[in-house]
């Protein structure tokens, strides 16, 4: 099971190993810091979701980095992401899987920051 709350960056994607894939937008909220009362004692707080991770599945968090490039349309650079990471052979590795999202993305140079993470479920 994944709890998790979206504070400002893409939302993670989830794929499963029969090729479907999720994004994991469920609950989003404004970005850590613009909304100070967020987690204060009294304030609203922030919203999660929960997922039931099934095994053999790949979890992708990153962060906008690798999709928000100068002079590139993100919405773009975010579907060819979720096309790349769906077309991903079935028993690809998570490292596998990294190159090939990098490669897919990494024609325009990346000047941002750019965190990626996949993790392969085991069981």
């Amino acid at each position: 099971m994944l709890h998790y709350a979206n504070a400002g960056h893409p939302a993670p994607l989830l794929l499963t190993r029969e090729g479907e894939m999720r994004r994991l937008d469920a609950h989003s909220s404004p970005m850590i810091g613009v909304v100070p009362e967020l987690g204060r004692a009294g304030g609203a707080g922030r919203t999660g979701a929960r997922v039931t991770l099934p095994a053999g599945a790949l979890l992708l968090l990153y962060t906008d980095g690798l999709t928000d490039v100068a002079g590139e349309d993100a919405d773009e650079r975010s579907d060819l992401l979720e096309r790349t990471l769906a077309a991903a052979p079935a028993g690809a590795s998570a490292e596998e899987v990294l190159d090939l999202l990098l490669a897919a993305c990494e024609p325009v140079p990346l000047r941002d920051d750019v965190a990626v993470l996949a993790v392969r479920l085991t069981g």
